[in-house]
C-alpha cells in the first residue's frame, strides 16, 4: 500500500511540475520559417501600410526576412523583423503591379522593421498592430 501511494505521490508531482511549463507556451510567440506563406503575407501587407503611412516620395520594399515567430490568438499574430530599402519608384507615378519590380536606390542606407501583424485568414482581414524601423 506504501508503494503505491508513493507511485500516486510522484505521479502527481511530476505532473504539477509540468503544468507551469506548458503553460507559458501556451499563446506564447513560436518560431516559424521566414518563407512560411502567412509570414510573407504579413510583410508584404506591413510594407504596404508603412508605404501608406510614410512621407517619403519613394516606395520602399523589403529585402530580406531576419526573424519571424507566429502567435495563435483570434486568427494569428504574426511578429517579423526585416530589412527594407527605399526604392526608386516615385508614389506619385504609376503604381508598380509588385514592388519587386522596383530596384532600390543604390548608396541608400536600409532599415530593420519589426512589425506585428494581426491576421483573421478565414475573413480576409489583416491589421498592423506595430511596427518600428531603425537604421540598419
Amino acid at each position: 500500500m506504501m508503494e503505491l501511494k508513493s507511485v500516486f505521490i510522484v505521479g502527481l508531482l511530476s505532473i504539477v511540475a509540468t503544468v507551469p511549463v506548458m503553460a507559458s507556451m501556451l499563446g506564447g510567440y513560436k518560431t516559424v520559417d521566414p518563407s512560411d506563406e502567412g509570414v510573407q503575407r504579413a510583410v508584404t501587407f506591413a510594407v504596404s501600410e508603412m508605404n501608406k503611412n510614410s512621407n517619403s516620395l519613394y516606395y520602399m520594399k523589403s529585402t530580406k526576412i531576419v526573424d519571424a515567430s507566429v502567435q495563435v490568438v483570434s486568427g494569428k499574430n504574426y511578429r517579423v523583423k526585416f530589412e527594407v530599402g527605399v526604392t526608386q519608384c516615385r508614389k506619385n507615378g504609376p503604381v508598380p503591379e509588385n514592388l519587386k519590380d522596383c530596384e532600390l536606390v543604390e548608396g541608400n542606407k536600409k532599415k530593420i522593421c519589426e512589425v506585428v501583424v494581426w491576421e483573421k485568414l478565414w475573413l480576409n482581414w489583416k491589421k498592423l498592430t506595430s511596427s518600428q524601423c531603425s537604421d540598419a
